[in-house]
């Protein structure tokens, strides 16, 4: 058994998204502090929606962050931009989803993610295994499937 950080953060939710952005700095900054001070830790972050806001609110953060991904320890994983909604947007919406997410995080990282991350959403189209299949995603990860 193996053990990763997470923080669930959601993008948008009951605060402005000027707190959502902070937030991630703050949550971001402490993952990277715990680095330093336990040599085992890692750390997972699911939106690159969320590391463009770092590369441009906050680029020295981004830049440790970008170095911990290379070191292995800070793994960007979920395949897309944000952590979509399944049950209202289209499946053009979920795939462009996945294109943007899959891109970003190819393009900064040299990574090209595999995984589906959705652990808070509350049900998911029907069309969801087919996309997932044709962009290359292997493996899906959940809490709510009741």
């Amino acid at each position: 058994m193996s053990a990763v950080g997470h923080a669930h953060i959601d993008s948008a939710w009951l605060w402005p998204i000027r707190e959502t952005k902070r937030k991630c700095a703050r949550t971001f900054s402490n993952a990277l502090r715990l680095m330093e001070d336990y040599p085992e830790y890692n750390f997972s972050a699911s939106q690159a929606q969320q590391y463009a806001w770092m590369k441009e609110l906050y680029p020295p953060l981004y830049e440790r962050m970008r170095e911990q991904v290379e070191a292995g320890r800070f793994e960007p994983i979920g395949s897309m931009w944000v952590e979509a909604d399944c049950n209202i947007p289209s499946g053009e919406s979920l795939v462009r989803q996945i294109v943007h997410g899959k891109r970003f995080f190819l393009s900064e990282f040299g990574r090209e993610t595999t995984d589906l991350w959705l652990p808070d959403v509350f049900g998911y189209s029907a069309a969801l295994p087919q996309i997932l299949k044709e962009a290359g995603v292997t493996s899906f990860l959940t809490q709510k499937m009741s």
